[in-house]
């Protein structure tokens, strides 16, 4: 690199450039989280200048603003199963685990993976005993 070195210790081969490393360690929040920061502040600061400074899209903004609250077909049917694979862990005194729930779930017509059955036995705190 000539004249101005943005490396570390002089410019010597081998050591950190800042500029490359710099979101390395950072943790990046989410972005619903800058979503509900900017509904938060909006009326005290524009909502275009904040959404640049936190580098979302405006559009994005208003469209999580709009569809905050409504759930989609993914989420309704989610529920729907989480409640299904509850009751049915439930009806077999919590001795069923992912393969049975699945197995049953099949029987009433669903079509479904283990993996998935997994997930949300996992996302509702469901873990059979033997």
């Amino acid at each position: 690199m000539a004249g101005g070195s943005s490396r570390v210790g002089g410019g010597s081969y081998g050591e950190r450039v800042f500029k490359k490393s710099c979101g390395l360690l950072r943790i990046e929040t989410l972005v619903v989280e800058k979503y509900e920061f900017i509904c938060d502040e909006e009326g005290n600061f524009p909502i275009a200048w904040m959404c640049r400074k936190l580098g979302v899209a405006r559009s994005s903004y208003y469209e999580w603003k709009r569809n905050r609250g409504v759930l989609n077909s993914y989420e309704i049917r989610r529920a729907e199963l989480a409640d299904e694979v509850c009751s049915i862990f439930a009806s077999q005194r919590a001795r069923a685990g992912a393969r049975g729930i699945t197995a049953e779930l099949r029987r009433r017509g669903h079509h479904i993976s283990v993996k998935l059955v997994a997930r949300v036995m996992a996302e509702n705190g469901l873990a059979a005993c033997l």
